[in-house]
């Protein structure tokens, strides 16, 4: 099957506007900084974003997640299709990323926050791939598919509702970008999961021994 996947155009970056430059922590998922430079004249230096720049940190988190099980997916996956879901993917949530930071930088958030997550925000790195790092070789599209859909269906919420709390019209152009993408993956993916053949059966389990007769 040729996995259909919409694609994040140029547009999205036309939303977040042209980045400003200068040095910062956040960088977008493929590692990348946006290093075109202008000045801009509608956002004063020092602004507070406020919940907005909540969001963004929230939403560029969820990308370097996408991008992190992806690329574990496409280095172990056997199947045509997982590795094409997973490739697509990353494609898109680099892209979005990308847009994501230079509208930060555009409206001067503070990008040491946004690239450093809150303490109540998911498992992030290593401990958000963990349990698909350690899965089997016959077990790792079942165990994949399974974190993948839960981790988007929940990254599609947290989405939506930042949409209805942003303050900012741009930010919700941007969120407004990336939603029909991330709700089409999922479906995707739902609808791969099911056409995947079934894992290995459960290791029988070591008999337990009857306790001795009383005396």
């Amino acid at each position: 099957m040729a996995v259909r996947i919409l694609r994040i155009s140029a547009v999205c970056a036309a939303v977040a506007g042209t980045a400003v430059g200068g040095s910062s922590r956040a960088r977008a998922a493929d590692g990348t900084r946006p290093s075109s430079v202008v000045t801009t004249t509608d956002v004063a230096p020092g602004i507070a974003n406020g919940g907005d720049q909540e969001i963004v940190s929230e939403l560029h988190l969820a990308n370097q997640m996408t991008v992190a099980l992806a690329e574990l997916a496409g280095e172990r996956t056997t199947n045509a299709d997982v590795g094409g879901l997973a490739e697509a993917m990353a494609a898109d949530r680099r892209a979005a990323d990308i847009a994501l930071i230079a509208y930060a930088q555009v409206k001067n958030m503070n990008m040491d926050a946004v690239g450093v997550p809150g303490s109540n925000l998911p498992p992030h790195g290593g401990l958000a791939t963990a349990e698909i790092a350690n899965a089997t070789p016959a077990a790792f599209d079942r165990v994949f598919m399974a974190k993948l859909i839960s981790d988007q269906q929940g990254f599609v919420a947290q989405a939506e509702a930042a949409r209805r709390i942003a303050r900012d019209p741009a930010l919700r152009g941007l969120i407004d970008m990336t939603l029909p993408s991330m709700r089409e993956q999922v479906a995707i993916a739902q609808a791969l999961e099911r056409r995947l053949p079934p894992g290995p059966p459960p290791a029988p389990r070591a008999p337990v021994p009857k306790p001795a007769p009383p005396p």
